[in-house]
């Protein structure tokens, strides 16, 4: 399908796929507010986008489709996206230019790495393989992806990898922050995950930065899941949505860690 660029509409939708190329997704939102149009005519642009390949619509707004390679389910990319992004947004505030960060694997973490690009001279550690694939042409940015085994379990958005070889790599690295995200957050059980692959590596990531920070919504407090992975004091901020339950978030607090839900908790 070829876009008829000298259109209105084809240089509108040239601009999506431009902003889509920088920061691998859209919001309709607020497409329809910096282009001046209707919500209606930017649903319109992505679904044409989606069936020329440039596009993947999701709920909300568009990703850049990660592989060609992808499972015919619908991606966990699209499930609470607008959260997501609320979350990785705040996170993001967490991080200084010239950081050397580590990275997990996962959605949330996905769309954290996204909003990164607004930042300057990274130093960028991770095991998943999407996030390498983001970072891959930004400017300044320097990205090294742990090698090893990689998971068939996940083909695209939660693509990792993992095992001995990726341990060993993860060893020689020292980082300001790591930034990671759980299957579940307990007080008692703490962090819980059920991807055993990554547990290891997740423990070392943690124990090889300044500052773990954890990035969650408030369905993943309370549940526990297959593997411990680590201790609640193992972290030093948790980001997550504010109308998370505040028995939970207290409890949290008393424990030690620094929980944020909007920009006012920063200062």
């Amino acid at each position: 399908m070829v876009l008829e660029l000298n259109s209105k509409s084809g240089k509108r939708q040239q601009e999506i796929i431009n902003q889509l190329e920088r920061e691998g997704y859209v919001q309709i939102s607020e497409l329809s507010e910096a282009m001046g149009v209707t919500p209606v005519t930017i649903r319109n642009d992505l679904d044409i986008l989606e069936k020329a390949g440039y596009a993947r619509r999701i709920l909300g707004g568009a990703i850049l489709p990660l592989t060609k390679n992808t499972l015919s389910k619908k991606s966990d990319l699209e499930y609470n996206v607008d959260l997501k992004i609320e979350l990785a947004r705040l996170a993001a505030k967490l991080v200084k230019n010239g950081e050397t960060l580590l990275i997990g694997s996962g959605t949330t973490t996905y769309y954290f790495a996204l909003e990164l690009k607004q930042h300057q001279n990274l130093n960028i550690v991770t095991n998943s393989i999407p996030i390498a694939v983001a970072f891959h042409a930004v400017p300044g940015f320097r990205t090294i992806l742990l090698g090893g085994n990689v998971t068939t379990q996940h083909l695209d958005a939660y693509a990792f990898t993992y095992g001995d070889e990726s341990y060993e790599q993860m060893r020689k690295y020292r980082a300001d922050k790591t930034f990671l995200s759980w299957d579940g957050i307990s007080v008692n059980s703490g962090f819980t995950t059920y991807n055993v692959e990554e547990a290891n590596l997740n423990k070392l990531m943690m124990r090889h930065a300044d500052q773990t920070i954890v990035i969650a919504d408030s369905t993943k407090f309370g549940r526990e899941t297959f593997s411990r992975v680590a201790p609640i004091e193992s972290a030093d901020y948790i980001v997550t949505n504010p109308n998370a339950d505040l028995t939970i978030l207290q409890a949290l607090r008393n424990r030690g860690v620094k929980i944020l839900t909007n920009t006012s908790d920063l200062k």
